[in-house]
């Protein structure tokens, strides 16, 4: 069994060198689709893997509500292969593997949180990917986009919204100016007080 936390961003990504059963609550989707950039940034489609199994060597990424899942092994025919998935992984022995820059013509992005944000954000040097963790390698012929930003099943709403909680929140500190995100303190929260 393999456990993967999704943060308070509600998303994260997952690799395993076995076929494994996507856990209840969990959706998993992989990027087949090359990006559509658009100057600074860019967006990826991601489409869901509806058959309940991610297939071994397969990265994916995950959407739900912030917890630790288990991921169990697949007992059946390990899933639909995916072909053309964007997304690729480490799972091994070690904590870590280091990805270098790609020498063939390739940009590597990662899944982090900037500016209240979630995307892939692109890498210039290498990085280390975490044991059962993916990352997006896309071709350099499409772009070099700072940023990709993703939709689901081409439902743009779905994700960003769940991303960037200040959209649909409001949220101000004890002087009344409405903030983005909430830090550590006292705040209200759609009216509500709200301790950090």
């Amino acid at each position: 069994a393999v456990e993967c936390t999704i943060g308070e961003y509600k998303i994260a990504t997952f690799y395993a060198n076995d076929a494994m059963n996507i856990p209840s609550g969990v959706k998993a989707y992989v990027a087949t689709t090359a990006p559509v950039m658009d100057g600074e940034n860019g967006i990826i489609t991601m489409t869901e893997i509806t058959d309940g199994i991610i297939p071994a060597k397969t990265g994916a990424l995950l959407r739900g509500e912030q917890a630790t899942y288990t991921f169990e092994p697949a007992t059946e025919a390990g899933g639909t292969e995916v072909t053309g998935n964007l997304l690729h992984g480490y799972a091994g022995t070690a904590e870590y593997e280091t990805v270098d820059l790609p020498t063939d013509g390739s940009v590597n992005y990662v899944l982090t949180v900037m500016d209240g944000n979630a995307g892939f954000y692109r890498k210039n040097a290498g990085f280390k990917v975490y044991n059962n963790k993916a990352y997006l390698n896309v071709p350099e012929s499409n772009g070099q986009a700072r940023a990709l930003y993703f939709e689901c099943d081409n439902d743009a709403t779905g994700i960003v919204e769940t991303e960037n909680e200040s959209e649909k929140t409001e949220i101000y500190d004890l002087a009344g100016r409405r903030v983005q995100k909430v830090q550590k303190g006292l705040y209200i929260v759609n009216g509500k007080k709200v301790w950090k």
